[in-house]
């Protein structure tokens, strides 16, 4: 428990501790296309890529601004503005 207590306070107080142990967001698309590339190389599929879609309200790629693979593994979908 002390060493979760020590890791969370290190996370908080410096941001190259917080990249190592939490990581960083990677953009999968932007500008209404998606990177295939990326969604390969972090083993996204295309049906988590809808679903991600689908909760996000958006029927298309084309539709977003922004689709990002967050650390946690949720993808979050930026719709573009309208």
């Amino acid at each position: 428990m002390a060493l979760h207590l020590g890791r969370a306070h290190a996370a908080a107080r410096w941001r190259a501790v917080s990249r190592v142990l939490e990581g960083t967001s990677i953009a999968l698309g932007s500008a209404g296309a998606v990177d295939g590339g990326s969604l390969m190389r972090h083993a996204v599929s295309k049906a988590d890529l809808q679903e991600a879609l689908r909760n996000a309200g958006v029927e298309s790629t084309s539709e977003t601004r922004l689709v990002v693979l967050e650390p946690s593994g949720k993808i979050s979908v930026l719709k573009r503005g309208g």
